[in-house]
């Protein structure tokens, strides 16, 4: 019962004034009761048992209130007032006045009271009660008639010694507790100081490493600028760009590994369950592994098993994280010999089977001793740090955490000179139990990915920042869209409601009016929901997608933009009509042919091989582009040939446009001179406009005559229109040959007419997932699908 009461009342939780008015209210009782107790077989009064046993009653009261309401400060004020004011003189003139322990009860009396009671008020209940206390010795010294004395000495020796033990063992006791609070709370602002430096240590070896890792690839970046600068050697500048890409791709990596430690130690990192297919996720995995390997020479190997099951659900991109970190510091720490990526599932249940993936390398190991504090922010192995492979140390603690965050548990093992194996083991629920087979993973590292054309869509890209609207209009100049630009809101919002945009390009940090701002004016302005607005931001924490999403943006693109991630936006989101994907050379004209084609096409001052440049080298779809061409001249010749004569205003908006258009058709003499006549009629030289207004027509009725020119020779040698009636085994094979080339319109369309013609189900269903694979330009997904189907 003691150490519950003293666990009760005195536990480390309870401060110090406190834990003083529960030994003050203790100790009143018990002396009080004790001596009551006392006073009954040695002949005190009446009214001083009477006062003796008030005080006992009103301690253990004002003990109990305050330990069942948590009202501390006014039991203090009683006790001080009640107590020690009233009760104490009394006690005092009823029990031997000053040849008494009241004395000794008076200096304890103060001395608590300045414990409870801080500022002032202490100050002045103190001087009070010293006040009061004066006066009652004054009192009893001139009138002794109002003291009532003890029956003999011995009482009276008695009465003083108890209160001069009772108040020293009181004071002594407080005093003691505050000293051991005190000597805790040293100890405890020793172990935090010791702690601070050594997260002051830490920081500084973060910024250490942050200052080296950041300011290395800056200065790549910078050097190699400057060499671009002093260089006009083709070969050479490919060779800068590609070497300012690494540097770039590895600055933006720490940059979002810093953000990733931010996030996961804010608890704001957001786990999504989604389903996925299981060979997607391997072949993004294998592409990277491939790709990096291929950089320092090395052979990346997949094992995956065939029965592994085809589509699973769960956070589909923090795996994929993880893994890649994993494959990035396997490729990082081994100079020679092969990457291994294995992976299998094992079914648990109806429900739920584990995924486990692993990459191996041969690279230098991590000693036993070390793989304990591996995962800790900013360690890194000693066979790291003198190999001097670049890292942060962010890395396997960010994969730890993510791991931890989704339900998942790491596999390491590792021996010291031979090489590691890092991977993951989770449980995932199933949505298709079918195993995926063999999987083609047979991957190639082009240096020019397919794209797209869409000369009829207009663009509005809105940034207060000229520099990125500049790499925005840079990045889309190949696909022929026209883009106006806007540096800030309320321009925008005014260009909005006066042209008719197929997308609009929002930033969201702007000053003024910011991206959410704007696109409230916007849409009040009339702008349909139909027309997509896509939202470019810097801010790149976890939940940021949703907030613009239900802010009422269309989509999300975050800084800096990658331009596969631009494309796939655009082809998503754009008129379906509008868009022309480009291929890789589908084309039937034997090289002689298109020699010829090329000689002919350049008495119309059209070069093939520039115009094909855009298309991948695709002929067909040179011919298509050539058809959209013919089609702009018969539409706008006239109205163009009006707004010269008149020096209409919007002038410099269309032949902004027709400049666009000729460079992509190879048009290169009809292009100079639209761009140099956008750069007159903006100045308003209308002498300038007039003068050339003759030559711009002649060169693109020449231009419009050679892409005539070229529509014929390329008709007979066309591909079949697949919009046609096509048996089923033709459409699978121009299905095959579509995923093959990573032919976006025309899959979809021989998709499509499968899928008409297709009466099984179980098919019907897995086409339309394939459809939806190439909807989102997942042709990796899509073909290994669709050899399951076919076998």
């Amino acid at each position: 019962m003691l150490s519950k009461l003293k666990d009760r009342l005195f536990s480390s939780e309870t401060d110090l004034k406190t834990k003083i008015f529960y030994l003050l209210a203790l100790t009143g009782f018990l002396v009080s009761i004790s001596i009551f107790i006392a006073s009954c077989f040695y002949g005190s009064s009446a009214l001083n048992r009477a006062v003796l046993l008030s005080s006992a009653l009103l301690s253990i009261a004002l003990l109990s209130y305050s330990l069942i309401t948590g009202k501390y400060y006014i039991c203090y004020i009683i006790t001080v007032v009640f107590i020690f004011m009233i009760l104490f003189p009394i006690m005092f003139f009823t029990a031997g006045g000053y040849i008494s322990g009241m004395p000794g009860f008076f200096v304890f009396a103060i001395a608590f009271t300045l414990f409870m009671l801080e500022g002032k008020i202490g100050i002045a209940m103190s001087v009070t009660e010293m006040a009061i206390y004066i006066a009652c010795c004054i009192v009893a010294f001139n009138h002794p008639e109002l003291v009532t004395p003890f029956p003999d000495e011995e009482s009276a020796m008695v009465d003083i010694i108890i209160g001069f033990c009772v108040s020293s063992v009181a004071l002594s006791s407080a005093i003691t507790i505050q000293l051991r609070m005190y000597n805790k709370q040293q100890q405890r602002l020793e172990e935090a100081i010791t702690e601070a430096r050594k997260s002051n240590k830490a920081k500084g070896i973060f910024l250490a490493n942050m200052s080296h890792e950041i300011r290395t690839p800056i200065n790549v970046i910078l050097g190699t600028n400057e060499l671009i600068s002093r260089s006009s050697d083709p070969d050479e500048i490919r060779e800068y760009t590609s070497v300012i890409q690494s540097s770039g791709d590895h600055l933006l990596s720490i940059i979002n590994n810093i953000l990733d430690v931010t996030q996961i130690e804010s608890g704001r990192i957001l786990v999504s369950s989604k389903p996925y297919r299981t060979d997607s996720l391997i072949s993004e995995l294998a592409s990277i592994g491939s790709r990096l390997c291929a950089r320092k020479g090395l052979k990346f190997n997949t094992e995956v098993s065939p029965e592994m099951i085809s589509m699973l659900e769960g956070d589909k991109n923090h795996l994929r994280q993880i893994l890649t970190n994993f494959i990035s510091n396997a490729v990082k720490y081994t100079e020679k010999g092969s990457i291994t990526l294995t992976a299998e599932t094992t079914v648990r249940d109806e429900n739920e089977a584990v995924l486990q993936i692993k990459v191996s390398d041969t690279g230098v190991g991590i000693s036993q001793k070390e793989l304990s504090n591996l995962f800790e922010v900013f360690k890194r192995g000693k066979k790291a740090i003198e190999s001097s492979v670049e890292g942060t140390g962010l890395g396997l603690a960010i994969s730890k955490d993510l791991a931890d965050s989704i339900g998942g548990k790491l596999i390491v093992e590792s021996i010291e000179n031979k090489g590691s194996t890092f991977g993951i083991s989770i449980v995932q629920n199933i949505c298709d139990s079918s195993p995926i087979g063999e999987i083609n993973l047979t991957l190639n590292d082009r240096s020019c990915t397919d794209g797209f054309i869409a000369p009829g869509c207009r663009i509005l890209a809105v940034d207060d920042n000229s520099e990125n609207l500049s790499v925005i209009k840079m990045l889309l100049e190949r696909t022929m869209i026209t883009v106006d630009t806007a540096l800030d809101g309320l321009t925008a919002a005014d260009m909005a409601s006066k042209t008719d945009y197929d997308l609009i390009f929002l930033d969201y940090m702007m000053p003024g009016t910011d991206g959410i701002e704007t696109l409230n004016i916007i849409r009040k302005n009339g702008l349909s929901d139909n027309v997509p607005v896509i939202v470019l931001t810097a801010e790149a924490l976890a939940g940021s997608e949703d907030k613009f999403l239900s802010a009422g943006f269309t989509s999300y693109l975050s800084k800096p933009v990658s331009w596969h991630e631009l494309e796939k936006t655009l082809i998503s989101h754009l008129p379906k009509d509008k868009i022309t994907i480009s291929a890789f050379s589908d084309s039937v004209f034997p090289e002689e042919e298109l020699s010829r084609l090329s000689k002919e096409l350049s008495k119309f001052d059209i070069s093939l091989e520039s115009g094909m440049s855009y298309l991948s080298g695709s002929i067909m779809r040179f011919s298509e582009l050539a058809e959209i061409f013919v089609d702009g001249y018969n539409r706008n010749h006239d109205r163009i040939r009006e707004m010269l004569k008149t020096k209409d205003s919007k002038l410099s908006f269309e032949v902004h446009s027709l400049k666009s258009v000729a460079k992509g058709v190879g048009a290169l003499n009809l292009f100079e001179i639209a761009r140099e006549l956008e750069k007159r009629s903006k100045a308003n030289d209308y002498d300038y406009v007039s003068n050339a207004e003759t030559l711009l027509l002649f060169e693109w009725k020449r231009a419009t005559d050679g892409m005539n020119y070229l529509i014929s020779a390329v008709s007979e040698k066309k591909k079949p229109d697949v919009n046609e009636v096509i048996d089923s085994a033709d459409l699978e094979m121009l299905i095959e040959k579509g995923l093959r080339e990573h032919n976006w319109l025309d899959t979809q369309n021989a998709l499509k007419q499968l899928m008409e013609q297709e009466s099984e189900p179980e098919k019907n269903k897995n086409l339309t997932y394939i459809y939806e694979f190439v909807d989102e330009l997942d042709f990796t997904s899509a073909q290994s699908l669709f050899k399951q189907i076919r076998r």
